[in-house]
């Protein structure tokens, strides 16, 4: 009987140790059959001690890639610091090269917030850019809402410019409105634009750690709404994923409130996004 075990415990190690070479040559030609994206998720989530044995085989392509990303990194971050460079100008600031790409963009956008709190409450205001972005909102959207709403609305900014916008735009498009009313309404969307525009700065977005494509988005999006022209920063790596599908109802959503399918087509995609924001490169 004894003897049978031993015999049963070596064909085990024999087969396991077959096993072992196989995933090997199995992991190793998928590695050299991916993008340079695929072939970290593949190290990063296979067990430790396989990838001990074969790292010497795969050493040189981890390299070129380290390589790869530092290079892709660095042509982003020059980009996004031309870029700021043309934007403090443009705000009459000395250039302070000693700052980081990250404080200098945290600089501009509160800038940008202080200039609209002036405009539209007389002054900069006080508290966390949360709460001022949030204020300034408010006091934007509210007046709007009881007109239109007969409620000021407890809710993230987005379905709150989408319902307003519902009401709004559909005489002034079907070009039923005089002329003053016409030009009444159009006042009544740039608030609203302007409050999706600071919805599109939320402060947690660029906070250290961030990635390198956060970073040229946020540039890019400053440079749009200060100077209402968008540069072209590419080349940059496309990834399409599609989500399952959504199950629509036959019926209507009431006039005024939010599209259920909406609002979940939105949470999946911010789902997707986040999960998707871990393929692009880290910067601290």
């Amino acid at each position: 009987m004894k003897q049978k075990i031993t015999y049963l415990f070596i064909l085990i190690i024999l087969s396991n140790l077959c096993k072992a070479q196989i995933n090997e040559q199995q992991f190793i030609k998928e590695f050299n059959n991916s993008n340079y994206k695929n072939k970290v998720r593949l190290v990063a989530n296979a067990d430790f001690n396989e990838i001990n044995a074969i790292y010497p085989k795969i050493k040189d392509s981890l390299q070129k890639i380290d390589v790869t990303l530092q290079q892709h990194t660095e042509a982003l971050q020059a980009k996004a610091e031309k870029t700021l460079d043309a934007l403090e100008k443009r705000l009459t600031w000395t250039l302070l090269k000693e700052t980081t790409t990250l404080q200098r963009i945290h600089r501009i956008t509160l800038a940008m917030l202080s200039l609209k709190e002036i405009e539209y409450l007389g002054a900069a205001q006080q508290g966390s850019i949360e709460e001022r972005q949030q204020r300034l909102v408010d006091h934007l959207l509210y007046p709007l809402e009881q007109e239109w709403l007969g409620k000021t609305v407890v809710d993230t900014i987005i379905p709150r410019i989408k319902s307003l916008r519902m009401r709004i735009v559909p005489e002034l498009a079907a070009g039923e409105l005089d002329e003053r009313e016409r030009e009444r309404r159009w006042t009544q969307l740039s608030r609203i634009y302007l409050s999706q525009q600071i919805a599109s700065y939320p402060p947690d977005y660029i906070v250290s750690p961030t990635t390198d494509t956060r970073i040229l988005e946020t540039v890019e999006r400053l440079e749009e709404d200060i100077t209402d022209r968008a540069g072209v920063h590419g080349p940059l790596e496309v990834i399409i994923e599609i989500d399952e599908p959504i199950e629509v109802p036959t019926d209507r959503t009431p006039r005024g409130e939010e599209d259920p399918i909406m609002k979940r087509l939105r949470e999946r995609m911010q789902s997707m996004l986040d999960r998707l924001s871990s393929e692009a490169n880290r910067v601290d």
